[in-house]
């Protein structure tokens, strides 16, 4: 019988024989598979010595890969706390002491399902924050008449009809550098799409046509 401990390559695991069985004039193994904590048969050409996936050159990488991961999957699941609270991902060889500003931008951005962006002061902080506003304010009037199957002068009709554009929940507005950004969110649309239901395109046309000919606001 192989020494009890061997590296199976179906598996990628370390596993321990159990019992050599001779099927039909095959050798075949009994094996546990610690990282599954079950017992599987496998032939004996699956089975390595354990040391024979190590290749030196490759190992330090693969062992600096591993830590880091670690650290980071530590972090994200609110561990690596020190006696100041949390301290925030850094070089492996050191940690660092968040400023206030950096743990609420860094709190905003994995407290979604995967983080975007590794962060740091200035213009990537920026960066994050036009990103979370773009993502919540996703819609332009355009794209709202498009989705009504509407003209836009009609679409507009309704929109003033709504005047929604003091609920930061529905409409917003954003200046980078020279240009304006007028904005919708989901839940804009979604009120759209109730006054379309409530109010005729000729009833809302005959009352903000004088309005939507001005193209006051939101355009």
């Amino acid at each position: 019988m192989q020494s009890s401990w061997q590296y199976s390559t179906i598996h990628n695991s370390p596993c321990k024989i159990i019992e050599e069985q001779n099927l039909w004039g095959n050798v075949v193994y009994r094996i546990w598979l610690p990282n599954q904590d079950t017992v599987v048969r496998v032939p004996q050409s699956a089975l390595r010595p354990l040391g024979a996936e190590i290749q030196p050159e490759n190992e330090a990488n693969r062992i600096a890969y591993v830590a880091a991961a670690a650290k980071v999957a530590e972090v994200l699941e609110g561990g690596s706390h020190d006696l100041d609270g949390p301290v925030l991902l850094a070089p492996m060889e050191s940690n660092v002491i968040p400023l206030p500003h950096q743990i609420r931008v860094l709190s905003r951005v994995i407290s979604g399902d995967m983080v975007r962006y590794l962060l740091a002061d200035g213009e990537d902080a920026l960066i994050v924050r036009d990103r979370d506003w773009f993502d919540k304010y996703s819609l332009s009037i355009t794209d709202i008449a498009e989705k009504l199957n509407k003209t836009l002068p009609k679409t507009r009709a309704y929109m003033f009809e709504l005047d929604l554009w003091d609920d930061p929940e529905m409409y917003g507005e954003k200046r980078i550098k020279s240009q304006t950004y007028k904005r919708y969110t989901q839940k804009a649309l979604d009120a759209f799409r109730f006054a379309v239901t409530q109010y005729s395109e000729e009833e809302m046309w005959e009352k903000h046509k004088g309005k939507v000919s001005g193209r006051i606001k939101g355009s």
